[in-house]
């Protein structure tokens, strides 16, 4: 989708910006910046070439535990997806003052909690493992490692893939360039070659995306799914598009910071039901304005609150949320 962005992080040999987001739109530019030979490159080309990726920023870090240092990283930026590279979910940290132990997952989720942004991240590659039984338990360790870590937080902001593509390293980085398709179609590969393993549905109980080899037509993504304990936001087809409703809203400036009045009221009301009504039959079906509220804040601003019900397209159920100018 055109607006989509996304986040490479990693640890790459040169320690060249750390800490610093930067945003690329030639992969030549990358390169006279990181090398050849960076981790980046790769996963860049990937993206531009294959899915015209437009939107692709770059973070390099010395170490994951930089991500701590990095609180307030996904409020000024909003990134569609966030893809760690090389990152596993059960990589942890010993908290030393708190004497606990914390996942890098956790850590990331936690800071995209309430933020309208998706973490992919992935394993090891299938070819690690000898026979599918031994991939499958290392997978299913992997996502049972993160049972407990996760409480209170934004679960539907974190996605698991299969490593599990014969032609791909990184499959983080092709199911975000899978979806970047048009939010209103399931997203189908384009020549992404083979599964390493034939999987079928009896052999996956986890939440697990996953690559599945067909005989009539190309690999196709399976299982798409989040780690939400909510079953509606749960489906990745659906949170993506309640995200990309709140990524996009209308500013409405004009409207924020000042006195509140009823005429304000009314063209808040007109402008989010037109904002809204422009998807029906795209990506959704239906929606309703259920309320607009306001907050004063300490500095004696205003903040508004529109409160809104929609139904999206791959679902049967309505969904009721929140947007705060």
């Amino acid at each position: 989708m055109t607006g989509d962005t996304i986040l490479l992080i990693g640890i790459d040999t040169h320690k060249i910006s750390l800490g610093e987001v930067q945003d690329y739109t030639r992969r030549q530019s990358l390169i006279d910046t990181y090398g050849e030979d960076s981790i980046f490159i790769e996963p860049f080309s990937i993206l531009q070439d294959k899915f015209n990726a437009e939107n692709i920023s770059v973070l390099n870090l010395d170490s994951w535990d930089d991500l701590k240092e990095e609180e307030e990283l996904f409020n000024q930026h909003i990134f569609t997806y966030i893809i760690p590279l090389g990152l596993r979910l059960s990589d942890s940290y010993d908290n030393i003052f708190e004497q606990k132990r914390y996942l890098y997952a956790q850590l990331l989720v936690w800071m995209t909690d309430g933020v309208p942004s998706t973490v992919i991240m992935t394993g090891l590659h299938a070819s690690s493992f000898n026979t599918l039984t031994e991939y499958l338990t290392y997978e299913k360790e992997e996502i049972n490692a993160t049972n407990g870590y996760f409480y209170n937080l934004q679960k539907n902001n974190l996605i698991y893939v299969s490593n599990g593509l014969q032609n791909y390293t990184q499959a983080n980085v092709i199911l975000a360039g899978m979806l970047l398709n048009d939010l209103g179609d399931y997203p189908l590969p384009d020549s992404i070659g083979n599964a390493y393993w034939d999987m079928d549905y009896c052999d996956v109980d986890m939440d697990l995306v996953w690559f599945r080899n067909n005989y009539l037509r190309p690999t196709t993504v399976e299982n798409l799914k989040n780690f939400a304990g909510d079953l509606f936001i749960k489906t990745v087809m659906v949170d993506r598009i309640i995200k990309w409703l709140k990524r996009n809203w209308p500013d409405m400036n004009d409207y924020i910071g000042t006195a509140f009045t009823d005429y304000k009221l009314v063209k808040i009301v007109e402008q989010s039901e037109e904002y809204l009504k422009s998807f029906v039959d795209w990506i959704i079906y239906d929606y309703k304005i259920i309320s607009v509220d306001t907050e004063q804040y300490a500095d004696s601003s205003i903040g508004i609150h529109i409160h809104y019900e929609i139904w999206p397209k791959f679902t049967t159920e309505k969904y009721v949320d929140e947007v705060i100018l």
